[in-house]
């Protein structure tokens, strides 16, 4: 995969607050350079991607396992702002636990994201967790650094179902548990200071592709509820 990306930080709607891009804030005083991260940047990065996938459907899985491997670069002399390294592993696993009733069923997800890169690497392009798809117990890409690593844990059970309008509607609910972090050197342990959190999902399904959701998730920094479509993982 070829990607083509420019990054910029443009006005935002809250009149009262300075411009990020206002010249006290642009620069360091300390330091009189430019803060990182606010100029325009461009990126031409090329990705190698290696998978391998035994799930029974993509949208809703039910079983099997998908597994991944990349390595994605850009390089500043083929008109990148800055160059970088990029490269991890994802494996998730669905294993029903009532045979040929799928119900309920554990989802399992480990996730390892590494960037190599310069100190002026921008944050946009280093790796984040927080959010709907890592740690629910906390805003979206809370923490930012270079490396990160992500566990998830939840168990889908089908507690109820109906047919309406001619399809096949199911609530579903989930408990799960979620840990993570972000770690600046890749010898760190992937696992040594964790984010944790957990809560319970609630889901409603229309097969053989729709997800809605609300998770409601306990992290230390309180209660998050996030909504939207789609499994987490």
């Amino acid at each position: 995969m070829t990607r083509i990306t420019r990054f910029s930080v443009s006005r935002g709607q809250v009149s009262g607050l300075p411009f990020l891009t206002a010249p006290r804030l642009l620069r360091n005083p300390e330091t009189n350079t430019v803060n990182r991260g606010l100029q325009p940047g461009h990126y031409f990065s090329h990705r190698l991607e290696v998978g391998y996938d035994t799930r029974d459907s993509i949208d809703l899985p039910t079983q099997g396992a998908l597994s991944r491997i990349y390595l994605d670069m850009a390089d500043r002399a083929v008109g990148s702002s800055t160059s970088y390294t990029k490269f991890g592993l994802d494996a998730r696993g669905y294993v029903p636990l009532r045979g040929e009733k799928k119900n309920p069923i554990l989802a399992m997800r480990a996730t390892l994201d590494y960037v190599t890169g310069p100190s002026d690497t921008p944050f946009w392009e280093r790796s984040s967790i927080g959010g709907r798809r890592s740690l629910r117990g906390y805003n979206g890409d809370r923490f930012i650094g270079f490396n990160r690593s992500i566990g998830s844990v939840e168990l889908r059970t089908n507690v109820y179902q109906r047919r309406l309008f001619g399809v096949k509607a199911e609530l579903e609910l989930a408990p799960f548990v979620d840990a993570g972090q972000v770690f600046k050197d890749v010898h760190t342990s992937p696992i040594n200071d964790l984010h944790w959190n957990y809560g319970l999902g609630f889901r409603g399904i229309v097969r053989p592709q729709i997800v809605a959701f609300v998770d409601v998730a306990e992290g230390s920094e309180g209660l998050k509820v996030i909504t939207g479509i789609d499994y987490p993982f």
